[in-house]
């Protein structure tokens, strides 16, 4: 799979500042003419008489109890300076001046981030901001030196030109979509990032025109997972799977990496299946525009998750400005960043209960439930900060009641036996136990308030499993898995029998030759179960007749031969 950027092709738009005390800065956009885009802004006190509409004096003085502060009115702000020069001379006056006007520091072009009003950015970061996670923006690089990512962008990897670390961007699509993430807010230049607080960690995967491999991707998905990444953002794809990015994925969802992906902009060319949003367990993100509806643009099928603005979103430019895109790329990150927002709220949460919440709060604006345009509806971060647990109903777990082979299937069935039900989103786990933790092995998502919910095991491995959504775990059951034996041959010199072939090593702990006594099977001879295994055995009594066959012993089950009769 090659992968591209998932930016809407097209002109980009320049972010156009109202009322910066700035100069102004030529920057070169990709595809484009040069443009006229404000520099960077640094917010200061308003200083000087025009800013005032009412001069007055502030006074510090002592109270005999400590320090005291107080404001003295007059007409001019000629009469206030010379006022406070008069009062400085006090023996009680600690300090005077004209009492000046001060502003926030603020975002200047914070007034055209529609997305942020519609995500109610400000009422989530008053509840809690994102400080401690890492999204990994895996793309083409993030420029750190931009201002609006000052203090923002950690060491990270360089996947195309390994003499940086991922803090250069030569594309400027990764940088675009770090600033949707973590912007540094309030700090008076440019724009504002949606994850208050958070960091990011640049992965450079795709070149200075937009494209790479899917090796190179596999690669940066598990270097993000082992550096601790919280949450990954990849806005990229190809129309087709490949299994080295399905493993990466699997890799980094165990790690407990929430995993967010766009889904496309190809509705127009024939909306094929985009990966890696279609890999199971990954949050597949369309785009909406300021009035919440689809992006014409955007791919539709069931591996639509969620719906975030995607429309004229105002972002970093890496040569230092702002810049307008369109795309389900500028969408998965808004995704990638409520999701930060959550796990810093609630760092107990796994990351399919991540998924689970954004899932089950969605703001609902398609047909009811979740529908292939919009999915369960666009991501709402205040939502999902008060979603409460509800009280489920007793939940159940079944399964398989006979051996399965290892080279098929395993579907288990969950269900709520009483009681409410989980909302439609709600992801299940279907977990492993790995030692003293339960391991996740494979996810479900509720998709009907009736009914049970299948979850299919593809990589069957005997032993403990359960069930778990964010409140609740089931029972545990016990998955019994057949041995198998293939590639089996004999041969025969003078009186030793020799046995050759493959066992399922991970299944089987030996392989045992067995003969027959006239009444039952008893070992003869065994060996460890491998792939190429051999046995041999001398038959002392030549004359009689010898009836044998190999078996190889699972956790519960055993996997026989078909049985030789062998003579001298």
């Amino acid at each position: 799979m090659t992968t591209a950027p998932q930016r809407r092709p097209g002109t980009p738009r320049p972010a156009l500042s109202r009322g910066l005390a700035a100069g102004l800065t030529t920057v070169l956009l990709l595809g484009v003419p040069a443009v006229t885009l404000p520099a960077a802004a640094t917010a200061d006190v308003a200083a000087g008489p025009a800013a005032e509409a009412e001069p007055s004096v502030v006074v510090v003085e002592e109270d005999g109890d400590g320090l005291a502060v107080r404001t003295v009115a007059v007409d001019t702000v000629e009469q206030a300076e010379d006022l406070a020069e008069d009062l400085r001379s006090e023996p009680d006056v600690v300090a005077a001046d004209v009492d000046r006007r001060v502003r926030a520091a603020g975002d200047p072009l914070r007034d055209q981030q529609w997305a942020l009003d519609t995500l109610r950015a400000e009422a989530t970061w008053a509840r809690r901001d994102a400080t401690g996670q890492v999204v990994a923006v895996i793309d083409s690089g993030v420029q750190r030196t931009h201002p609006d990512l000052a203090g923002v962008v950690l060491p990270g990897l360089d996947l195309v030109d390994p003499r940086y670390d991922g803090g250069s961007d030569p594309n400027g699509h990764g940088t675009h979509v770090a600033g949707i993430v973590a912007a540094v807010v309030d700090n008076g230049v440019g724009t504002a990032g949606m994850a208050r607080g958070a960091q990011v960690l640049p992965v450079r995967v795709l070149d200075a025109d937009g494209w790479g491999y899917a090796s190179d991707t596999a690669a940066g998905i598990i270097w993000a997972a082992d550096q601790g990444a919280d949450v990954i953002n990849l806005s990229l794809g190809g129309d087709y799977p490949d299994s080295a990015t399905a493993a990466a994925v699997a890799y980094a969802l165990d790690q407990d990496v929430v995993v967010v992906a766009s889904v496309g902009n190809e509705y127009e060319y024939g909306n094929p299946v985009t990966y890696p949003a279609a890999l199971p367990g990954v949050i597949g993100v369309t785009a909406v525009d300021s009035r919440l509806r689809w992006a014409p643009f955007a791919n539709r099928g069931s591996y639509v998750d969620l719906a975030a603005p995607g429309v004229d979103i105002v972002s970093l430019e890496r040569r230092g400005g702002y810049v307008a895109y369109d795309g389900t790329s500028m969408a998965a990150p808004y995704v990638s960043a409520v999701a930060a927002l959550v796990r810093a709220k609630e760092p107990a949460l796994k990351d399919w209960q991540v998924a689970s919440r954004l899932n089950a709060t969605a703001r609902d604006i398609g047909p009811a439930g979740r529908d292939q345009v919009f999915g369960y509806g666009v991501v709402d971060p205040r939502a999902a900060f008060d979603a409460g647990e509800p009280q489920l109903g007793p939940m159940a777990l079944s399964g398989p009641t006979a051996a399965v082979a290892p080279t098929g299937t395993a579907t288990f069935s969950v269900s709520w036996t009483g009681g409410r039900r989980p909302a439609t989103g709600t992801v299940v786990s279907l977990q492993q136990r790995t030692g003293s933790t339960w391991t996740t092995r494979a996810r479900a998502t509720v998709t009907t308030t009736s009914g049970s919910v299948p979850v299919v095991l593809t990589a069957v491995r005997p032993g403990s499993y359960r069930v778990a959504t964010n409140q609740q775990v089931s029972g545990s059951r016990t998955l019994v898995v057949k041995a198998t034996l293939s590639s089996l041959s004999t041969a025969r010199s003078g009186s030793t029998f020799t046995v050759r072939g493959n066992a399922t090593p991970y299944l089987a702990k030996t392989v045992v030759l067995q003969r027959w006594n006239g009444s039952s099977y008893s070992e003869v001879a065994r060996t460890t179960a491998t792939t190429g295994f051999r046995l041999s055995h001398t038959m002392t009594r030549p004359t009689n007749q010898y009836r044998v066959k190999v078996v190889a012993t699972a956790t519960t089950t055993e996997a026989y031969s078909t049985a030789w009769t062998v003579r001298r």
